[in-house]
């Protein structure tokens, strides 16, 4: 994980400039109307409770990155400054989440896609930011990726560990980690709806990552080591596990097999639409 991270930089300076060339394209190609008019400050009419939640599950889903936080504190040269870049992190992705959601919906309005470079008219800006958002992808999935790709190493290679076998071993977690890539990207392009296979992953593993675990573990860990917990704990804790946790999974969920079932009817089965 320490080598990719050798990539983070560059993976977030191509973030940046598709942020750029896509808000520059979006008010280049702005209508008459005045910024906002298109849409609704709450959901659209005729959107049901499931809809609703449905979308919901999507921003669920785009911060998951905890799930690789030990993998990537156990290989920090300094772990104790992990707080400080999580919340470093969390803060600006929150900042571009909000920025370009606003702008995109305030041009766009109700007409604007779910994968944001669609609502852009075919033309150079639009095939060059495609190609940094997917070398983005790529780096993205390669980190997320490591834990998993170690464990199927470890399957494949038991008695060769990857730090104390040299470069043959680097090689064959490097052809397995390229291998879990391709996979991904057959998935992705060859399933119909997957934006709706994205959101049912975001309700039924994101749910209990983002709202449950955190707050179970941390009850089990103060009781454990015999801490008092907080009311404000208390209550935050209750929250996620008793209110956030179920209601993200329940609806969630629905919702995204309402989607995959439309998709189906429309694009027919999986794979049908190679």
């Amino acid at each position: 994980m320490r080598l990719l991270s050798y990539l983070s930089a560059p993976s977030s300076l191509a973030v940046i400039i598709t942020i750029i060339m896509v808000v520059a394209e979006l008010f280049t190609n702005e209508g008459d109307e005045p910024f906002g008019s298109a849409g609704t400050v709450g959901p659209p009419p005729g959107t049901t409770f499931f809809q609703a939640y449905g979308g919901l599950t999507t921003i669920v889903f785009a911060y998951l990155g905890q799930d690789v936080f030990c993998e990537i504190m156990q290989e920090m040269a300094e772990p104790k400054d992990a707080n400080k870049s999580i919340n470093l992190a969390y803060s600006v992705m929150t900042l571009v989440y909000a920025f370009t959601t606003i702008v995109a919906y305030g041009l766009e309005g109700r007409s604007v896609e779910g994968f944001l470079l669609d609502s852009l008219p075919d033309s150079p800006v639009k095939r060059v930011a495609s190609g940094l958002l997917a070398f983005h992808v790529i780096v993205a999935y390669a980190i997320v990726s490591v834990p998993l790709t170690n464990f199927f190493y470890g399957l494949c290679f038991p008695n060769t560990p990857i730090h104390d076998g040299g470069v043959p071993a680097r090689l064959r977690w490097a052809l397995i980690s390229i291998g879990y890539l391709v996979f991904s990207y057959l998935i992705a392009t060859l399933i119909p709806a997957f934006s709706a296979i994205q959101g049912l992953i975001g309700s039924l593993c994101g749910s209990p990552i983002l709202f449950g675990f955190p707050a179970a573990f941390y009850i089990l860990a103060c009781r454990l080591n015999k801490k008092k917990i907080s009311t404000f704990d208390k209550v935050t804790c209750a929250l996620f596990l008793c209110v956030l946790c179920p209601l993200f999974f329940l609806c969630g969920t629905i919702d995204s097999i309402m989607q995959i079932g439309d998709a189906v009817k429309d694009a027919g089965t999986p794979f049908s639409i190679c």
